[in-house]
């Protein structure tokens, strides 16, 4: 059985096609591993197929962190080795701070309430 799992952040925005009308949904991940001058970013081209497809192609936005369950795969193209993955689940974990949830507007204060017109005299202060 050929099991992957991950988390990364979309390195562009999903684009879903639709080729002889069954959805499929493509998107780069960034996935990173070690740390300090170790650390090392790898790129997996992912697809999605089916009605999960066209749910999930508004959600998938360049930024975006998600965690991935998937089919390991390689390919070659023009050269390069290409590491691709055949999704089979998709966990949103979150998204750039501009693109989240916008910011609530404050509330106005409230008014003060209305003096009765009078003017204030010093000789009212109780000390």
């Amino acid at each position: 059985m050929n099991s992957w799992n991950f988390t990364g952040r979309l390195g562009r925005d999903a684009e879903l096609k639709t080729p002889n009308g069954k959805p499929l949904l493509s998107f780069a991940v960034a996935v990173e591993s070690g740390w300090g001058d170790n650390k090392k970013t790898t790129w997996v081209e992912c697809t999605l197929f089916g009605k999960r497809a066209e749910s999930l192609a508004d959600h998938l936005l360049k930024g975006s962190t998600v965690g991935i369950s998937g089919e390991h795969g390689v390919r070659e193209y023009n050269g390069k080795t290409i590491t691709t993955c055949n999704v089979q689940d998709v966990t949103l974990l979150g998204g750039k701070p501009a693109q989240s949830a916008p910011r609530p507007v404050p509330a106005p204060k409230p008014k003060e309430p209305e003096s009765s017109g009078a003017p204030f005299q010093d000789d009212e202060i109780p000390f």
